[in-house]
């Protein structure tokens, strides 16, 4: 029997790109499946599951990445990294980005006991 083989592209929609903290988050999210998953930017291949090889893909904002996936749970693994690039990390910068302007304004406008 052969293995499933998965492969899809996205676009790097966050404005710093493959950081440290987003690897992070792909490669647990990629070890919690069996399938050997690669991350692909222009000829470079790295293992989806490692922190610093997915940093050393140098993925900035606009950025095409091709994610595969090998393996028993293939389309799985490929649909929870998808949603996690595509969703899931958009929706993150923008609740951090909206926290980081509450707290702009709370500095920007002390209360009463702040002003004491």
């Amino acid at each position: 029997m052969s293995e499933i083989r998965a492969v899809r592209e996205v676009v790097l929609s966050n404005s710093q790109g493959l950081h440290l903290r987003l690897a992070q988050l792909i490669a647990a999210r990629a070890g919690g499946f069996q399938s050997k998953i690669v991350l692909i930017r222009n000829n470079d291949q790295v293992d989806g599951k490692s922190i610093i090889n997915l940093l050393g893909l140098g993925a900035a904002k606009g950025s095409r990445i091709v994610v595969q996936a090998e393996g028993p749970d293939a389309d799985e693994a490929i649909e929870a990294l998808v949603n996690l690039l595509e969703r899931e990390v958009p929706d993150l910068e923008r609740q951090e980005q909206e926290a980081a302007q509450r707290d702009t304004q709370r500095n920007d406008h002390p209360t009463p006991d702040e002003e004491r």
